[in-house]
């Protein structure tokens, strides 16, 4: 079987990151996984939201951010419920 190399020009790359379409396919992907962590916040009063900006060095993101940090991880007091990470799918 061949080998197939890849080389990665990193200028090209940090150009298709600024592209809108990259930033239009983050915020869909955050946006499904901010709907699916509302559905499994209810109830817990939890407020759910999708944040996205760009990076210092001008990556853009997308991110879905929950309140609730004690129902994500648990205490002592409060069950573990991984609304986030469930969301996520992971």
């Amino acid at each position: 079987m061949a080998r197939v190399r890849v080389e990665l020009y990193y200028d090209g790359i940090g150009e298709a990151m600024r592209l809108n379409r990259v930033r239009e396919a983050l915020s869909r992907q955050a946006e499904g996984i901010t709907l699916r962590a509302r559905g499994l916040s209810e109830g817990t009063g939890a407020t759910v939201y999708t944040e996205s900006g760009t990076r210092p060095k001008g990556r853009p993101y997308a991110r879905t951010v929950s309140d609730a940090v004690e129902a994500e991880h648990g205490t002592a007091t409060t069950p573990r419920r991984r609304i986030l990470a469930r969301a996520a799918g992971l």
